[in-house]
């Protein structure tokens, strides 16, 4: 049993917008959506009070979605450019074309261009969306067979890369993925600042079922804050499990790799959540059977792979 990367949260300033955006970049569909509000929403987003809407989108994918939440209190706090905050702030997506997507007129105007490049027989176009989440969109000869951007991972910017790297590894029971070293353009940017030119660079990667989870730390990420849940731009990520009975046991592995829970987990004989934390990085346990994914924006379903 591993855990399979199954959710993928934004928070929003423009939710229709953004839905708009991802639906035609991913080619994914609205698949529902939720009021979120109460005593448990509020310890989740460490905050007093919630308000807010949750939006779902879905693809190909029979166990991952798209959740996007607009907050009408707490207000969110703009996403900044600034590449040291911690949390998740990075999609990696394959794309057919690269051109197509610059050209489209759908996606465009609601995309601010970083830079584009070359490296290692791929091109990457580096981008921001209307939250100013960052968009690594790529491309090499074999992309050519897909029908569609696809998203292949999620990156984050931690504090202490290798005690994130065991609380995944030694928690979830995920495993490392070599990677070979990639030139960073926002890295190199920031280097050349005199304020910045001593700062160093380390990453590793993590298999999260057919995704990978990036973490990178730059040496001086600690003068840097943590973002917030309620903030704009990437929240956190879920990592899902399909059988009941291995909640608990997988459950009390976190609590033993050191993670922290955000409220009690939540759930019945049937399905299951908890939220748990580390220095950086939120993350959800969700068990949920294929029976019943449809009533919380998965595909519906009669069976699918555990």
């Amino acid at each position: 049993m591993y855990p399979h990367l199954c959710q993928l949260a934004f928070t929003t300033k423009h939710p229709h917008l953004c839905r708009r955006f991802y639906k035609k970049l991913l080619g994914y569909q609205d698949s529902g959506e939720r009021a979120v509000h109460g005593i448990a929403a509020a310890r989740i987003f460490r905050c007093k009070t919630v308000r807010a809407q949750c939006y779902w989108l879905t693809g190909d994918d029979p166990f991952f979605q798209l959740e996007i939440f607009h907050f009408e209190q707490p207000h969110s706090t703009d996403n900044t450019d600034n590449m040291l905050t911690r949390g998740y702030n990075m999609l990696f997506i394959e794309a057919p074309s690269l051109d197509e997507i610059c050209q489209d007129p759908q996606l465009a105007p609601h995309m601010r261009q970083i830079c584009r490049y070359h490296e290692q027989g791929t091109e990457h176009l580096l981008v921001r969306d209307i939250d100013n989440n960052i968009l690594d969109i790529f491309s090499s000869s074999t992309s050519r067979t897909l029908t569609k951007p696809t998203l292949r991972g999620i990156g984050a910017t931690v504090s202490d890369l290798d005690s994130e790297v065991a609380h995944f590894t030694k928690g979830f029971g995920l495993s490392e993925c070599t990677t070979p070293a990639h030139f960073d353009p926002q890295f190199k940017r920031l280097s050349e600042q005199t304020q910045h030119s001593e700062m160093t660079r380390r990453s590793k990667a993590l298999v999260c079922g057919s995704y990978h989870l990036q973490l990178t730390q730059y040496s001086d990420t600690c003068a840097h804050h943590t973002k917030a849940p309620t903030d704009q731009g990437v929240l956190n990520i879920a990592l899902g499990i399909r059988e009941h009975a291995d909640f608990a046991p997988l459950y009390q592995s976190l609590l033993d790799a050191g993670y922290q829970p955000l409220c009690l987990p939540m759930g019945d004989a049937i399905s299951n959540s908890a939220y748990v934390h580390s220095a950086s990085l939120s993350v959800e346990l969700l068990q949920l059977p294929t029976h019943i994914q449809a009533r919380w924006g998965f595909p519906a379903l009669e069976s699918v792979p555990a």
